[in-house]
């Protein structure tokens, strides 16, 4: 490991008990399955080389890591300069170390959002990220379960939905025959849920609404 790569303090710390949240293993996993590289090949045409007064430009994977941070956390320019200052699960995820590397802030942020915009980048970015593999458009007044089947790629292990979904179990088990299918279970007169089946809904609840700030996105743009 060379002198600029050895971690400094800021980075490694000495809160030896820290435990890894659900943020932390979310923005891992984005880490793994997201291809940063080819998404950074997309921009890099338009990305300047040089903010102001010549100083280098911040890196570019940053900067798309910060993009899909708003996204998926609904957070405002300030508040995700802020993220990179408080959130050890942030810090992580850009590989930043605050011993060492200057964050970006908020006007940078702003400032490469609207880059995307003015170029139309923000549909191809989405295009190559594999977590969100199709979009199906239908009037306001059709749910999303009524067209479930044309949502699935058919190579799904999990298949995920609120109480919506239920009594479309066989269109999606015609779909993925193998996939596990984790809709949330309603209660009905006289059959209350058991703590057993509340606490199931609550922990696919948590894993629904990562991809429900991404679709919440998707529906104010679109």
């Amino acid at each position: 490991m060379s002198r600029d790569e050895q971690p400094t303090f800021a980075s490694v710390g000495f809160d030896i008990y820290r435990r890894p949240t659900r943020k932390h293993e979310f923005l891992r996993r984005m880490n793994r399955v997201i291809p940063w590289e080819e998404l950074a090949k997309e921009v890099q045409p338009y990305y300047p080389k040089k903010e102001g007064l010549g100083r280098p430009a911040k890196p570019l994977i940053w900067m798309l890591k910060l993009y899909f941070l708003q996204l998926w956390y609904g957070l405002s320019d300030p508040a995700t300069e802020d993220q990179m200052y408080d959130s050890h699960a942030v810090q992580e995820f850009l590989g930043l170390d605050l011993g060492k590397d200057w964050p970006p802030d908020e006007t940078t942020i702003c400032k490469f959002r609207h880059l995307l915009e003015r170029h139309r980048l923000g549909e191809g970015l989405f295009e190559r990220v594999k977590e969100i593999h199709s979009v199906e458009v239908t009037a306001a007044n059709v749910h999303d379960s009524q067209v479930v089947e044309k949502l699935l790629h058919g190579k799904e292990e999990e298949v995920y939905g609120d109480r919506a979904y239920i009594g479309q179990e066989e269109k999606i088990r015609a779909r993925v025959p193998k996939a596990k299918i984790r809709i949330e279970r309603r209660a009905v007169r006289g059959h209350p849920l058991s703590e057993k089946q509340k606490e199931k809904n609550r922990r696919w609840a948590r894993i629904r609404c990562r991809v429900e700030h991404v679709f919440g996105w998707a529906k104010v743009r679109f």
